[in-house]
């Protein structure tokens, strides 16, 4: 049976689902994807001319297929709205509508150069940085360097929750991950064609279809749920602890949470319910802290910290791209400096700060002071949220892993229960 017809025939949401798949509307982060020459070759330029920003080039920022798909969306949430009998249904499918409608407007905004509007849609999409983590990394990190310099911050609650994830709470969530499929040398250097081979082997049962293959076209390894494949650059290598981590997160979780939502009876557990994307990426790095390794500290912190710098959050003074970069270039210098000589610390300080820098300031306007894409807060702010889940709670809940939804949230939970 062909995988729309499985669909039509046991789905509750056949026909939502099925509308949303012929859409195809423009993924936010393959719109912002940058050309690769601009990454990879324009670093040299900008220390060659360190007071003029580079220029951002978008390969797949498609503004007439952007405003087809709006067009389109708009006029199924209106049908879902006035003809879907099942209120559960219904209001699940309105909130991600819009919430895919205001993922499409941030990427008008940015076709249409309208800095205003991106910087609102933004922060509707996304929020501001909490208050609690922007002062819990300013503390640590004015302890740790010295050329980070003397900073107001405010007391930090969570080193309290830092102190409350004992070994016991880490032991039985470990249990409860698939890291252990995966046998591996942690102290190994392994190339990219042999993890591609590793991972192949022991993707979950239930991923049929899906492979993992070598990239020319990708700096990181990346999941495509719409195509089914894990990519994983041709150059990458790492040592065995690395890849056993990336594991956990790509495959243990983003993979996994896909199949298994693709088995129930809701058929948008498979592609994520509205505002579950935090919760995944936090479950990601808790699943790469708890193998080969216990926790150390909350993940996320060079995106965070980067936005905070682009934000001005540090000292209520936002920055454009290379003011940012100036800022976090020293912030990389300070943690490889002991360990590398110093031409090659610059070197990589730079190469990190560059790539970090083209993070926060996809999308939006590196000539504008904080007009930069705020979707990496989600990293830190997820595994905070997690942990404090799991210290209230004790344990993740036994269908954790079985969709792309939040477990934090009551509405996302009843669904689960509901529609098996």
């Amino acid at each position: 049976m062909k995988r729309n017809e499985y669909i039509t025939k046991y789905a509750v949401d056949h026909r939502w689902f099925l509308a949303l798949k012929e859409i195809r509307a423009p993924l936010l982060l393959r719109s912002y994807r940058l050309a690769d020459d601009v990454v990879t070759n324009g670093l040299s330029d900008f220390l060659a001319n360190p007071n003029r920003n580079p220029i951002p080039v978008y390969r797949y920022l498609d503004c007439d297929r952007i405003a087809d798909a709006v067009k389109r969306l708009n006029l199924l949430r209106k049908q879902i709205v006035q003809e879907e009998a099942d209120f559960a249904i219904r209001d699940i499918y309105t909130q991600k509508t819009e919430e895919m409608l205001l993922e499409l407007s941030l990427q008008q905004a940015t076709c249409q150069e309208d800095w205003d509007e991106f910087n609102h849609i933004n922060r509707l999409l996304f929020g501001d940085l909490e208050p609690e983590i922007v002062s819990d990394i300013c503390i640590r990190l004015s302890s740790k360097y010295e050329s980070f310099g003397k900073q107001k911050c405010k007391a930090s609650s969570l080193t309290f929750l830092r102190q409350a994830i004992t070994p016991n709470l880490q032991e039985k969530v470990r249990a409860s991950l698939i890291t252990s499929l995966l046998e591996i040398d942690g102290d190994h250097l392994y190339e990219a064609e042999e993890i591609c081979g590793m991972w192949s082997k022991k993707l979950p049962p239930q991923a049929m279809g899906w492979k993992v293959v070598l990239s020319d076209e990708v700096v990181g390894i990346k999941v495509s749920s719409r195509h089914r494949r894990v990519y994983i650059p041709r150059n990458f290598k790492a040592p065995g602890k690395k890849v056993a981590r990336l594991f956990a997160h790509e495959v243990g979780v983003h993979v996994l949470r896909r199949v298994l939502g693709k088995e129930r009876t809701l058929q948008l557990f498979a592609i994520g319910l509205p505002g579950y994307a935090a919760c995944e990426e936090g479950l990601g790095i808790l699943s790469e802290q708890l193998t080969f390794g216990k926790f150390r500290d909350f993940g996320g912190q060079d995106k965070y910290f980067t936005l905070m710098i682009a934000l001005g959050s540090l000292d209520g003074k936002p920055k454009d791209f290379k003011d940012t970069f100036s800022y976090i270039q020293t912030y990389f210098y300070e943690r490889v400096r002991k360990k590398y000589a110093q031409e090659k610390a610059i070197q990589i300080s730079n190469e990190r700060a560059w790539r970090m820098c083209w993070r926060v300031f996809r999308g939006g306007n590196p000539n504008m002071a904080g007009c930069c894409f705020l979707k990496d807060k989600m990293y830190r702010e997820g595994n905070v949220s997690i942990w404090k889940y799991l210290v209230k709670h004790g344990e993740l809940p036994t269908n954790a892993f079985e969709g792309k939804f939040c477990i934090q949230n009551k509405e996302h939970h009843d669904l689960l229960v509901r529609y098996k």
